[in-house]
């Protein structure tokens, strides 16, 4: 063989050079032909600059991910420090474009809506009250509201706003903050370990950026807004250079790596190794990614300015200030935190309340002023009675303390008949040979059931690990249908247990005792209730109590309700499972009182404010207690006595509101209201409802430096929206929008 190689050699060597040749010549004539290919004008601008294929490509994909992507697992894009975020959503520009333009985004749209219905958040598989839902209606209720409208709405105009908020809300509250809550709960709840939850995906729908969130078309159209802008911005003269882009771009890296990282900082030489890395990851050279964000720099320059120099003179800043901080000393009524029905769910778990506790069942809207007995209550829902035991206890997982055995001691327990045994009941894959242990790809789970069965059958071992841990002293509910759900649910539902809580004289103690063999507790009984109570509104509420009623009533009439009924039936034929229809079964239940809300509604504004028993859930959920705040209102403005049950009281302080604060529900005109007399009730987000009277006015004081630039800010946010929608005005008015779907 090498003889041949020999031989041949010189032949070998021109034929190699020949086409290496010819390699570097198409190459050559290759990159020669890309670089002189011009760049292809799709349209033209408001002041006629034409608008060139390749700078808006480059635009749309540097909006298309920036700083807020959810998704961690890949090169983080901190070149975009937002911009749709703050210029298109916060603002409203967002909402203004699919109004002048849904027909062209309705294509993405639908898409979203499919992956949006099929949406579910997700749930602790041992415990119901671990959830999403359970968290965002604590930490973030707003988010709950904008996503029951939007699946009220689906994604229509008014629907493509409550997906605009719901960005924000996740961006308020990002699956970071939500996933730590979850795993905060499910440790203080002692439940078994999710093992999913530390790589599920929590973030909305899945979707990880703008992109995923609104789509191409969404992402084109921002895109040509600011190329439109920008124009505008060049033709009144402004001007940003070369390195005031660079400077930008680098700010937003150094900002972005220190909100990523926890306020770390980046070297200057660091930051320009990202710059160059992210140039790459997009695919893009620094002189295109340069001319592009010199766009969105003039963009953001031309709005800015135009907002703010409405308030430019301090005179007119300081009259504005005047006004806006126009006060009045009023005595404020408004609903306890858990009367305001933030969802849909909440304003049904308030009926069967009221049906299971109410002396009378009445077909007015009032809340109850008398209750029925407790034993008509125990009768009819024997959750909603209980009697409270109080106890100290400490509890232990066993998992904690098979952790301190070591894998010496773990083999020495496996290689007895004991432990051998035990081996071959869990793991009937070992068979008969004890050899196969050592070959066996399960081992180490093989080691921690062994581990976990050597603490169980140690009691003392346990017994002293209760002992050294501090006792915590709880009140725990007995009813005769247990709670199943919360930290102590697997207690109260067990018989012996709840046995030992009713009868047992005040002091005893037991020692070690587990409903499950994996967690045990070390309890005293303290103290207990002679009588029986009512469990409270707020109670049932916040335990789950009331959804583990709804549901069961729900799903009791589900089987009559979908009779005869193409709402209920799949494509195949076959009925929707009951999650997925549980909010039409309700208003279907639960028509007489959706028709008796929207009745009283009538009675105070006349018309209601769509179709009859087809309005969002949200409105039902703002007007249930406002006939009741009317009556209370009513009662105070004649100076009568109010004799509420103590659940049903109002909250009432004395307050001072200003034209420029921010409440949960508007409180703008109370200012002209004369002293002593009684403001309409005022009707908020998130089922807040209000009323005042007002008590004096508020002086007129000296206003701060800080507060008049607050105000300025407030106001220039205001204008912000104007500028942006005479903007998008002229640029409809004159079609300059390209809509072809080859440059998606």
């Amino acid at each position: 063989m090498l003889e041949f190689f020999r031989k041949y050699q010189k032949i070998f060597f021109i034929f190699v050079t020949i086409i290496i040749g010819i390699s570097f010549s198409v190459v050559g004539i290759n990159t020669q032909m890309v670089e002189s290919t011009p760049d292809k004008q799709i349209g033209k601008t408001i002041n006629g600059r034409p608008i060139y294929s390749k700078e808006l490509l480059v635009l749309r994909q540097l909006l298309s991910h920036s700083l807020f992507d959810t998704d961690r697992s890949h090169w983080p894009h901190l070149l975009n420090d937002g911009v749709i975020e703050k210029n298109f959503l916060e603002t409203g520009l967002a909402v203004m474009l699919a109004e002048q333009y849904f027909s062209y985004l309705e294509p993405d749209l639908k898409k979203k809506e499919q992956i949006i219905s099929l949406f579910k958040p997700y749930t602790h598989p041992y415990d119901a009250q671990l959830s999403c839902r359970a968290i965002w209606k604590n930490y973030s209720p707003g988010l709950l509201e904008h996503l029951e409208q939007l699946r009220n709405a689906g994604l229509d105009v008014h629907g493509f706003s409550a997906l605009c908020q719901l960005y924000l809300d996740q961006l308020a509250f990002p699956k970071e903050a939500l996933q730590q809550v979850l795993h905060f709960q499910e440790q203080r709840a002692g439940v078994p370990k999710d093992p999913r939850l530390a790589e599920i995906e929590l973030s909305l729908f899945g979707f990880k950026n703008v992109k995923d969130w609104f789509g191409d078309r969404f992402i084109h159209l921002a895109s040509q807004f600011i190329l439109n802008v920008s124009s505008l911005a060049e033709q009144k003269k402004y001007q940003i250079t070369k390195q005031e882009v660079q400077t930008d771009l680098l700010q937003n890296v150094y900002k972005g790596y220190k909100q990523l990282s926890q306020n770390k900082s980046l070297e200057p030489s660091q930051a320009m190794q990202y710059f160059q890395r992210e140039l790459q990851v997009l695919g893009l050279n620094e002189a295109d990614v340069i001319n592009a964000w010199r766009h969105v720099m003039l963009f953001r320059r031309l709005v800015l300015d135009t907002s703010g120099s409405v308030f430019n003179d301090p005179l007119a800043q300081k009259q504005f200030h005047l006004f806006a901080d126009q006060s009045v000393e009023v005595e404020l009524y408004e609903l306890p935190s858990y009367l305001r029905l933030k969802d849909f769910s909440a304003l049904l778990k308030l009926q069967v309340y009221l049906e299971a506790v109410s002396l009378e069942q009445s077909k007015r809207l009032n809340l109850p002023l008398e209750f029925a007995s407790l034993d008509h209550i125990e009768a009819r829902q024997p959750e909603l009675v209980q009697k409270k035991v109080e106890v100290r206890l400490s509890s232990i997982n066993i998992e904690e303390l098979a952790a301190q055995i070591s894998l010496k001691s773990t083999w020495e327990w496996e290689a007895t008949d004991e432990g051998w045994s035990f081996l071959q009941t869990t793991f009937p894959e070992l068979k008969d040979s004890r050899q196969t242990l050592d070959k066996i790809d399960s081992r180490s789970s093989i080691d921690q059931a062994a581990r976990l069965e050597m603490v169980r059958q140690n009691k003392e071992l346990i017994v002293q690990a209760l002992q050294q841990r501090p006792l915590e002293t709880v009140e725990l509910p007995l009813r005769k249908k247990p709670l199943a759900q919360g930290p102590y649910g697997s207690l109260l539902t067990d018989k012996e247990f709840t046995a030992f809580l009713e009868n047992a004289p005040l002091g005893s103690i037991e020692e070690c005792y587990s409903v499950d063999t994996n967690n045990f507790y070390r309890i005293e009984l303290v103290g207990r209730d002679a009588q029986k109570e009512l469990v409270s509104f707020e109670e049932a509420f916040q335990d789950g109590t009331l959804d583990s009623i709804l549901d069961q009533k729900l799903e009791n009439a589900y089987p009559n309700i979908r009779k005869g009924k193409e709402l209920f039936l799949q494509a195949n034929g076959n009925f929707k499972p009951f999650y997925e229809v549980k909010e039409q079964i309700a208003r279907i239940l639960y028509e007489p009182l959706l028709l008796a809300i929207e009745q009283e509604y009538i009675k105070v504004f006349d018309d209601l404010p769509g179709m009859s028993k087809q309005l969002p859930g949200m409105f039902y959920c703002k007007y249930r207690l406002y006939g009741f705040m009317q009556s209370v209102k009513q009662q105070l403005e004649l100076g009568a006595e109010l004799n509420l049950p103590k659940q049903w009281e109002l909250i009432s302080t004395s307050s001072c509101i200003s034209r420029s604060q921010k409440l949960d529900f508007p409180t703008e005109d109370w200012i002209e209201i004369p002293v002593n007399q009684w403001s309409p009730i005022s009707v908020g987000s998130l089922g807040s409802l209000a009323f005042a009277k007002v008590c004096s006015k508020g002086s007129l004081e000296e206003v701060p430096l800080e507060k008049i630039e607050q105000g300025f800010q407030f106001l220039s946010f205001d204008t912000c929206r104007d500028v942006m929608r005479h903007l998008l005005q002229k640029i409809v008015e004159g079609n300059c929008i390209v809509f072809s779907d080859k440059e998606l």
